[in-house]
Formats: C-alpha cells, structure tokens, sequence
C-alpha cells in the first residue's frame, strides 16, 4: 500500500485550510490543519509531516519566529511559507530557517502542486 504524503497546514484562516483540503483532496495526500502556533507545535511533537505550509500571521505569533524557534520540529518537513507578506527581509529570513519556498498570498495552487510534486524522495 502506497503512503500517502502528509501535509500540515499553518494557519489561521480556517476557510483557506478548508480550501486547500478542497483543491488536494484528490491527490495523495492526508492533510490536517492547525490553526495557532500553539496547535502546530503539539502536531508537530506527534509527527513530523512531508509538508508543512506555515503561514507568517497567527494569532499566537509570527511563523518566521516559530520557525526559527522550533527549527528541530521542522527537520524532516519540507516548509513552503505562505504570506500576504512579500518583503525582501521576512523572505531572506525564510530561506535563511530552511524554507523550501516562499509563495505570496495570493497564489497559485497548481504552483503548489507543482513544488509538492517536484520534491522526489517525498512523492
């Protein structure tokens, strides 16, 4: 039996999780939500998932923060940061804590298929 790739989704907006559980439902994939740092950080402890899209704005604080906090969580993920936020300084940092990829809130979600898809030893 084929496992499927996991994705944890980190963000506040439950309609964008429940938008992106929507579009991937046909793929692969098992997808959970979280919707604070504090809900992300207990996912986390559990397993570590093949995807994580973290949002920068939460209600609990900021993703870059969390992401350089936590960075031993993240090991194993593949981080794509989603963000309304598209200043030269919080994507330098991205990239800087290991971010995979950096999309801007608006984006595509063939181009997320696409990056997921890209990455051989997790498909």
């Amino acid at each position: 039996m084929d496992r499927k790739t996991s994705i944890l989704v980190i963000d506040d907006e439950k309609d964008f999780c429940e938008l992106v559980i929507n579009i991937l439902h046909k793929e692969p994939y098992s997808i959970e939500c979280a919707y604070t740092i504090l809900e992300a950080r207990n996912s986390l402890k559990l397993k570590s998932p093949d995807f994580i899209l973290l949002d920068n704005n939460l209600p609990d604080g900021k993703g870059i923060d969390f992401l350089q906090e936590s960075n031993a969580l993240f090991e194993r993920s593949k981080i794509i940061m989603m963000t309304a936020d598209s200043s030269d300084h919080l994507r330098q940092r991205a990239y800087q804590w290991g971010v995979y990829e950096f999309l801007s809130k608006p984006f595509s979600f063939m181009k997320l298929r696409q990056l997921m898809s890209a990455v051989p030893d997790v498909v």
